[in-house]
């Protein structure tokens, strides 16, 4: 067990007073920079709140509707996050190290510089989610659904895991996927370019780069311009040429 994930068993285990806001209707409340941390907001109506910094450590969400909420800064370590729909959200730099998320739905979720250290995330839809600068290490994704995500820069390292899921249509840029071995399963089904590092040295210049991919880096305009062209025709599609100089 991770330090993240044992913190948030930590709080689960604690016999004490939680704040209790199950099946509350809070939609389109602002509840920012509050401090909820433990609360139990199963079956809440939360959509189109905001939630901004607010501290929700070790909290428990089951089957909560949070779609559309903006959670940026939030604090979520060690929280249980089980069939809730958090469809639209914005986690930009919410903390989630060690959370526990499953069969919960983040499509088109913005996770801009989030921090999933730790967590453990299994059955749930991150499709079309956008996943910039995100912390992964010791992360575990399993049968986890990443359709058309953006991986961009994520922060990986050995204990990071890509287990039994999809990435079919997802692109990834300026990343090191050096010691992700499980990684190489999904690239015929993804999109990248010359800022990736594959595993057991794979560059643009070896065998092993997918056909599909550009062998250069692309600037981020022209990235996502040939990403939509591959996604539109992955059969008919080709990568631009390298240019000289």
């Amino acid at each position: 067990m991770t330090e993240q994930a044992a913190w948030g068993a930590s709080v689960f285990a604690k016999d004490c007073y939680r704040l209790d806001l199950r099946a509350t209707d809070l939609r389109g409340t602002d509840l920012s920079m509050l401090n909820f941390n433990g609360v139990r907001l199963s079956g809440a109506f939360l959509q189109g709140s905001k939630l901004w910094h607010t501290r929700m450590n070790g909290a428990e969400l089951f089957e909560a509707k949070l779609q559309a909420t903006d959670l940026s800064g939030a604090w979520l370590q060690g929280t249980r996050i089980w069939k809730t729909c958090l469809q639209w959200s914005i986690l930009g730099a919410a903390r989630l190290h060690g959370a526990n998320i499953g069969e919960s739905n983040l499509e088109n979720a913005l996770l801009t510089q989030a921090q999933l250290s730790g967590a453990r995330v299994v059955n749930s839809n991150l499709q079309r989610t956008t996943m910039q600068f995100v912390l992964l290490h010791s992360a575990q994704f399993w049968s986890t659904n990443f359709r058309g995500a953006l991986l961009r820069a994520p922060l990986l390292n050995s204990e990071t895991e890509f287990s039994e899921g999809t990435l079919r249509g997802a692109a990834t840029s300026a990343v090191d996927f050096t010691d992700i071995p499980q990684i190489a399963d999904h690239l015929h089904e993804m999109f990248g370019d010359g800022s990736v590092t594959l595993p057991c040295g794979h560059g643009p210049e070896h065998e092993g780069w997918p056909a599909h991919w550009p062998r250069q880096e692309l600037g981020f305009p022209e990235f996502h311009k040939e990403w939509h062209k591959w996604q539109a025709d992955p059969e008919g599609y080709t990568p631009p040429e390298r240019t000289a100089g």
